[in-house]
């Protein structure tokens, strides 16, 4: 018994002495990617230039090493992603200090907001929303076409259809990321249809005037089904996913300003966005959606809503003068109004509040199990 303790002992003062040296020899580190020529490295699925991409990451951006760096290949965290790199492009120490970073700045392309979201994922948490013509920086992109970004100090995922990128760099390791083969453009007439009805489900579809007289359909015909008919006064233009395709899928409709008395906007199970410039009303039905809508500050035209599980982010013109807000039939929803707005009494069934003449008239029918929120933006 004697020895046993002895040796027990002997064991317990070894494992003291070698145990802070086998944690810090695990101890994850962080890294800096270094792609040499090219501006991008891969971060691969496993260890293999012949595995799956998972996303372009630029150099400069920092990554950390949970397990240490290894010879040949290093398991990388970015952001919410995770994978291989190849070693030979991360730099640790001081040699990190001496890269250049080579990260581009994205410039937002899109109507109304762009959600900043801490996953690539319509699912995510939103960070924040982003406007037009707001600056991000690119730190990455997935292979699901997010970009991997810092906006205002904060770090997230952007829809990659949503940023332009003002010039494009091949990636390290073999296999750039290419153009999508599957990109399609179709126009349609209006022929003098009074309604334009969209309906769009499973998918996100971006709703943008344009001063041409045809209507362009810009979108992925590998993952999304584009029809469209008329029948008396009413073109209808319905954007459906393909079996099996991505939720991610993305359609840009510009539609000419004056070519519509109205313009219906149906989303089932999707995103989407409609800017202002329309010289005619909007209607749009919202389930189980996500909307941003935009009221520009000199518009005359107003919306007509009504919102089931959905959320709703709508901007009005900062300097907007004369337009309304009608709230009807709230059911287990929240209202948030900024910018001076009265606030909405919580449990009440309506909202209702006139600015100048009450013009352009914002008039939600129904909000049933929703999120609604009112906030001004420039315009």
């Amino acid at each position: 018994m004697k020895r046993i303790a002895v040796w027990a002992l002997l064991c317990a003062i070894c494992w003291a002495i070698w145990a802070p040296g086998a944690a810090a020899q695990s101890a994850g580190v962080y890294a800096t990617i270094d792609g040499g020529n090219a501006n991008r490295v891969h971060l691969r699925a496993s260890p293999s230039v012949q595995a799956d991409s998972k996303g372009l990451y630029f150099t400069g951006t920092q990554v950390f090493c949970s397990q240490g760096v290894s010879q040949g290949w290093t398991r990388v965290i970015i952001g919410a992603e995770e994978g291989y790199m190849m070693t030979s492009y991360l730099r640790t120490g001081d040699a990190a200090l001496d890269v250049q970073p080579d990260q581009p700045q994205g410039v937002v392309r899109a109507p109304g907001f762009v959600n900043l979201r801490s996953s690539p994922s319509l699912d995510a948490q939103v960070l924040a929303r982003l406007q037009d013509g707001d600056r991000a920086t690119l730190l990455g992109e997935t292979a699901g076409h997010w970009y991997y970004c810092a906006a205002d100090g904060i770090m997230g995922y952007i829809k990659a259809d949503y940023v332009a990128l003002p010039s494009s760099a091949s990636g390290t390791d073999s296999g750039a990321a290419a153009p999508n083969p599957h990109s399609a453009t179709e126009t349609i007439d209006p022929a003098g249809a009074c309604v334009l009805y969209i309906a769009a489900s499973g998918c996100t579809v971006n709703v943008v005037p344009t001063d041409e007289a045809l209507v362009s359909c810009r979108y992925d015909a590998g993952a999304l089904r584009l029809s469209h008919e008329t029948a008396q006064d009413v073109q209808q233009l319905t954007v459906q996913p393909r079996d099996g395709a991505s939720a991610d899928a993305v359609a840009t409709l510009c539609v000419p300003r004056s070519a519509y008395r109205q313009v219906v906007l149906d989303v089932k199970s999707g995103e989407a966005s409609l800017a202002s410039g329309l010289q005619c009303p909007s209607t749009v039905y919202g389930a189980n959606a996500r909307l941003s809508l935009t009221l520009a500050s000199d518009s005359v035209h107003g919306y007509t809503l009504h919102l089931t599980g959905s959320l709703c982010v709508f901007g009005i013109g900062e300097t907007a003068q004369d337009y309304g807000i009608l709230v009807e039939n709230i059911s287990g929803s929240s209202l948030a109004l900024t910018g001076g707005l009265p606030a909405y009494q919580p449990g009440a069934a309506s909202y209702a509040f006139t600015s100048g003449t009450g013009q352009a008239q914002i008039h939600v029918t129904g909000l049933i199990n929703s999120e609604l929120d009112f906030l001004f933006v420039r315009s």
